[in-house]
């Protein structure tokens, strides 16, 4: 009879598994802190040029792309941005600082969805989180 190194499959199945989320967690932790990085850029440019951004939001993903909500003020503040390409330039703005982090190297890779803190109210009551389930 051979000797099992772990004791049972289960025993291994349930290692690896730790491990594969330990490395999610800190791939997640990695994200979160590049990701508050090029919020701030973001931001601070919205500011500067009188673009109404109300918030940035990320949703983390292991095994697909990363969700990158940007919320506008008014949704009549969403279509302008649309329109005129501001949104084109957020997203120009955000990539180049995630690049700049390295965000990208590991293969990572985002989705953005451009909305409005109009559409939260009338959706999820103004609640970011409810907004994103």
């Amino acid at each position: 009879m051979r000797k099992r190194r772990f004791g049972s499959i289960s025993a291994f199945a349930k290692g690896r598994l730790g491990d594969v989320i330990e490395e999610g967690r800190k791939d997640e932790k990695e994200q979160i802190v590049m990701f508050g990085k090029a919020k701030t850029v973001l931001m601070n440019w919205a500011a500067e040029n009188g673009i109404h951004v109300s918030e940035m939001l990320l949703v983390p993903m292991m095994t697909r792309p990363s969700e990158i909500y940007v919320f506008y003020k008014t949704d009549d503040d969403m279509i302008a941005y649309r329109d005129n390409r501001t949104t084109n330039e957020v997203k120009h703005i955000v990539v180049k600082e995630l690049e700049d982090l390295g965000y990208f190297s590991s293969g990572r890779l985002v989705w953005f969805v451009f909305t409005s803190d109009d559409d939260v109210n009338r959706n999820a009551m103004g609640d970011y989180y409810l907004y994103l389930r």
